[in-house]
């Protein structure tokens, strides 16, 4: 957001306050005068802002793609919740498997609002560096939906083949043991000491991020 202040030659102060918002202030008297307003442009940051939104904008990606672990924080009946899960992020949320008796999913179920944190270890403050979101989870039903997400969730962690179907032409989960989820973020930030210290950014998610990362 810019805030300026301008002034025009006009008689008719109706029109400023048409195309203006903000004190208005009149120099001048007679058919000479001008109106000093002020103007609140939204949406035309300047460079260096969008340069630093850009920068944090990379950041959350990069980190989004290099981490594993989602941190999830429910709630019920004023007791909270935090679990870590394996994750996959594809527009425009993010998958992972839980056992649908695992205390998080049964919050959910109650419940379906969350928060989520996805951050990097440091030794140092200036480590620092994470995302933080609040959104809602949901269990995926689609079947069109469930191919993809666990084909790219295996793409991602081959190791957790063991834990669903064999099958990856069906690449379902397996009904007994864990079932496909969706956070779905709502808000999210980036905090990163290595961009500006303190600072939380408010971010946009991207659409898709390439390679997935298989961890080692």
């Amino acid at each position: 957001m810019c805030i300026r202040d301008s002034t025009w030659p006009c008689q008719d102060r109706r029109r400023v306050r048409r195309i203006a918002s903000g004190p208005h202030t009149a120099v001048g008297s007679g058919r000479s005068a001008r109106w000093t307003c002020r103007i609140v442009v939204m949406g035309f940051p300047g460079e260096a802002d969008r340069d630093r939104h850009r920068a944090y904008q990379d950041a959350a990606a990069r980190l989004i793609r290099e981490r594993t672990s989602l941190v999830l924080a429910t709630v019920h009946d004023a007791a909270p919740w935090c679990a870590p899960v394996y994750f996959v992020y594809r527009a425009p949320g993010f998958y992972f498997f839980s056992s649908h008796r695992a205390r998080h999913i049964r919050h959910i179920e109650r419940w379906d609002r969350c928060a989520g944190a996805i951050f990097e270890d440091g030794g140092q403050w200036r480590d620092i560096h994470g995302v933080q979101m609040s959104g809602t989870i949901s269990r995926v039903y689609g079947k069109i939906e469930q191919v993809k997400a666990t084909g790219h969730y295996l793409a991602k962690f081959p190791f957790a083949a063991a834990f669903l179907s064999a099958d990856r032409s069906a690449a379902v989960a397996k009904p007994a043991a864990v079932r496909l989820y969706r956070f779905d973020p709502i808000e999210v930030f980036c905090t990163s000491n290595r961009l500006e210290f303190g600072k939380r950014v408010r971010i946009d998610l991207p659409g898709r991020l390439d390679p997935c990362r298989s961890p080692s």
